[in-house]
């Protein structure tokens, strides 16, 4: 009776070691839209990640002009990195931001410079010549 009360002293640490870390290892929930144009609408889709992965936002810019926009889950190594993806035959560089927590991946905001930037050549097409 001994020896098993002393393989059962033996065997908490591990379950401890081995299942603990297994229950608290819960992978996010990350909002999902499949990469699309900037803007267009997307249906309330969650999408659970791996362990190893994160939730994203991703813009695809086309020189400073942001075009394509993405959320779901992507590995973690890819977290902060561009690279360059294909959309209806024109590429574009895809930037990915990452976040930690569920569905904290909204949709990326707009630059705001580039608006007032673009609101300003708009002004300056369009007023009278002095």
């Amino acid at each position: 009776h001994l020896s098993c009360w002393l393989w059962s002293l033996t065997s908490i640490p591990l379950v401890l070691v081995l299942v603990v870390p297994a229950l608290t290892l819960d992978s996010l929930l990350c909002h999902f839209c499949p990469l699309q144009l900037k803007g267009k609408s997307c249906p309330n889709v969650t999408s659970q990640c791996l362990p190893s992965q994160r939730c994203s936002s991703s813009r695809g810019l086309r020189g400073p002009v942001h075009i394509l926009s993405a959320q779901g889950c992507v590995d973690a190594e890819l977290c902060g990195s561009h690279e360059t993806v294909t959309y209806h035959g024109v590429e574009f560089n895809l930037s990915h931001t990452c976040c930690c927590r569920d569905k904290c991946n909204a949709a990326p905001k707009s630059d705001t410079s580039l608006k007032k930037l673009l609101g300003l050549l708009s002004w300056l097409s369009i007023r009278p010549i002095l």
